[in-house]
Parts: C-alpha cells; structure tokens; sequence
C-alpha cells in the first residue's frame, strides 16, 4: 500500500518525533530513536519518517516543520533510528573538507558562498570589457 501524501495520516506522534529529534540533534549533533524491536523496526520506522517528511513538504502548509525535517538526516544505528544534522552527513563533510569550507559556512555572517555565474553577470562582465576596450581606442 503506498504512503498517504497527507501529514495527518501518519499522527500526532509523527510531529512530535521530528520536534523532539531536531530540538536534541540541534543541541548535541544527534538523536537516537530506540527500537525494542531491533535493526528491523528501525529500517522500517526510518522508511514511515521520509515518507512522512515527503508528505510535509507535498502539503506545504506546516513551513516550520519542513524546515526542521530539512535539517535532519537519518541513519539506522544498532537496533535505533538515529537523526542527525544534515550538515554533518558524511558527504557534507567531505565536501567541505575538499573546497576548504568550514562547517556553517553559508550561515548568515559566514564565509561568501560562490555561486555560478548568471547570464546577468556574464552580460555585465561583457559589457565593462567593451566599455573599457572603447575607452582604451578614445585616448
């Protein structure tokens, strides 16, 4: 049976899983969601969570908490669903690692974030060379 693309059919237990994880992933890095039931459990809660977090973002009318679920990451550790911050995934660090960022980079007041060139830029640059190469040919 397909997952409802409606955040209330998964429950109010739903919401208060993804606000109690990201209030502790935000104070420590990370939260772990024991499952008495083992390594299954987990695999299986983690999947009911992403399609939870699917249907938030589809309905687009709780924009807190997409914002929350944004931030998240999750992983099966032992027999518990963990969640952690999106920023230190494995492949957000090596990616900093390589360019040379520091983590909370693109924060407000962090290090300039490049961005690709725009065809608004591109034309600018075009035109400062033209205007330059005109004023070179005046003199």
């Amino acid at each position: 049976m397909p997952r409802s693309t409606r955040p209330q059919a998964y429950g109010p237990e739903y919401e208060q899983l993804l606000l109690t994880a990201h209030a502790a992933a935000t104070r420590t890095g990370s939260w772990l969601c024991p499952m008495a039931q083992g390594p299954s459990h987990a695999h299986a809660l983690k999947r009911k969570v992403h399609a939870y977090f699917a249907a938030l973002r589809k309905a687009g009318d709780r924009p807190e908490l997409i914002a929350q679920a944004d931030r998240l990451s999750l992983r099966v550790t032992g027999p518990a669903l963990e969640f952690f911050l999106r920023e230190d995934s494995w492949d957000s660090v090596a990616i900093r690692e390589v360019l040379g960022l520091p983590k909370g980079f693109a924060e407000l007041g962090g290090a300039p974030v490049l961005a690709p060139p725009t065809a608004h830029s591109d034309m600018l640059e075009k035109l400062k060379a033209l205007r330059q190469h005109n004023h070179h040919h005046k003199e």
